[in-house]
């Protein structure tokens, strides 16, 4: 996991994990209900003015936070299945990409207040291909490292340090890991455009 995740996101997660055990909620509505927040911030990003991005922000890593719960809550109640993890993928892929792209549209809404160099980018194209990405490292995880593809080439030597190297800035640089964190920060100190 992430730096963020390890310190913040999964502790955090543990009070809501206790909450929904509470109430016998499964890990496949958490997995919805992260869904739903993760898509409820994307159009906060999309239709709202600037004043409610800090509640995009926040939602953001409410979604997080129930996405550490979903499993937590299955190993918990030992009811780890094929379909619970096909439920928590689909909605953080779904999840992933209308939260990248809801920023970068925002971000070019907001374009009259960049500096003239930012002017020139488009956000919107750059958190398409953000979103894309993040989505094709995901599904590689979840294929190679849940799914075992490894099994399938036995005869690859990979270098443990690399590979680990690799799978550890994977995760420092996706929505949980740096772009969570990053764009709450960018909210509370009013500079969303960098």
């Amino acid at each position: 996991a992430s730096i963020f995740v390890l310190f913040f996101i999964r502790p955090v997660s543990y009070f809501f994990t206790y909450f929904f055990l509470l109430f016998g909620i499964s890990a496949n509505q958490v997995s919805i209900f992260s869904a739903m927040f993760g898509i409820s911030s994307s159009f906060i990003f999309l239709f709202f003015d600037y004043e409610y991005y800090f509640a995009g922000a926040i939602l953001i890593i409410v979604c997080s936070i129930l996405d550490a719960s979903d499993g937590t809550i299955a190993r918990y109640k030992k009811t780890s299945s094929s379909h619970g993890e096909y439920v928590d993928a689909v909605a953080m892929y779904i999840s992933v990409a209308f939260i990248y792209l809801s920023i970068g549209y925002a971000v070019d809404n907001n374009i009259q207040t960049v500096e003239i160099f930012f002017r020139e980018i488009n956000f919107s194209l750059l958190s398409s291909v953000t979103a894309i990405f993040d989505i094709l490292m995901r599904l590689f995880h979840n294929r190679y490292v849940v799914g075992g593809f490894e099994s399938v080439f036995k005869d690859i030597k990979y270098e443990e340090k690399k590979f680990f190297s690799l799978r550890r800035l994977s995760k420092e640089l996706t929505i949980t890991g740096f772009y969570g964190p990053i764009v709450l920060v960018a909210v509370v100190m009013n500079m969303l455009q960098w």
